[in-house]
């Protein structure tokens, strides 16, 4: 009896077991089915994608064949893009020329700047210069007195006046006069021979400036000439484009645009 129930059982499991099999190869076979709808979907996908491209591609060809076909067809539209890449060309130039005066303005006010305080130190200079050459004269007016008080000293001549009381000295006290008129005319020719030298001195700086002035000077017109120039271009530059913008855009590129942006 216990066998019995033994094997019952047995059987009973193997059923449950079988059926177990079957459900799980029914899944199994549901979801193969399932991939397989899915893997078919995704390859005609594919070829309407690549067939989609495919006249997508001949649509391009075709929009572009007529493109050549309306630029052949009518001359004004090369003569009108020309026109615009010129007038393009144009304003990268006067862009970039505009920016070249810009720095010559700039130079040029720096040089204009640099003339003035040359200018200035000039006229310092000569004025400097002016004040030595009359004290230089002054020396000279007191030298050639001193030199007429020691020949008349020399001569032994009557009538010799004191520099100081300006009444007539005596003979005897000649040599006392003669060795202060001599010592005298030392400190005169030394001072003037500072003078000289100082003289010496500031005609060399006048000159050097002078010439620094004539350099910025003529760095200056050189800018000058080449702003004229720049902004002689420029005006240029801009009457062609007033030109070139007299071309006026012909209907068959209003048509160009219109199938370009369909590509």
């Amino acid at each position: 009896l216990e066998f019995r129930r033994v094997l019952f059982r047995s059987k009973t499991e193997i059923v449950l077991v079988e059926k177990d099999n079957n459900h799980n190869q029914s899944t199994i076979d549901s979801l193969k089915f399932q991939l397989d709808q899915i893997l078919d979907k995704k390859q005609m996908w594919k070829k309407n994608i690549e067939k989609e491209i495919e006249t997508l591609k001949n649509e391009q060809t075709i929009l572009l064949k007529q493109i050549e076909d309306l630029k052949s067809f009518d001359p004004q539209v090369e003569k009108y893009n020309k026109a615009q890449e010129e007038i393009e060309n144009n304003n990268n130039l006067i862009e970039e020329t505009n920016n070249k005066i810009n720095k010559l303005d700039s130079s040029k006010d720096q040089i204009d700047s640099k003339i003035e305080e040359g200018k200035n130190a000039l006229i310092e200079h000569v004025n400097n210069l002016n004040n030595i050459k009359n004290e230089i004269s002054n020396i000279n007016g007191k030298i050639k007195e001193n030199n007429i008080k020691i020949d008349k000293i020399l001569k032994l001549e009557d009538g010799v006046s004191c520099d100081h009381c300006f009444s007539s000295i005596d003979k005897s006290n000649y040599f006392h006069i003669e060795n202060d008129c001599n010592h005298k005319q030392e400190e005169l020719n030394k001072t003037k021979s500072e003078q000289e030298t100082k003289q010496s001195e500031v005609t060399g700086k006048i000159n050097n400036i002078k010439s620094d002035i004539a350099k910025v000077i003529d760095l200056k017109n050189k800018i000058v000439a080449s702003l004229t120039e720049n902004k002689n271009k420029v005006q240029s530059l801009q009457e062609k484009n007033k030109e070139l913008n007299k071309i006026q855009k012909p209907e068959t590129l209003n048509l160009i645009d219109k199938i370009e942006n369909k590509i």
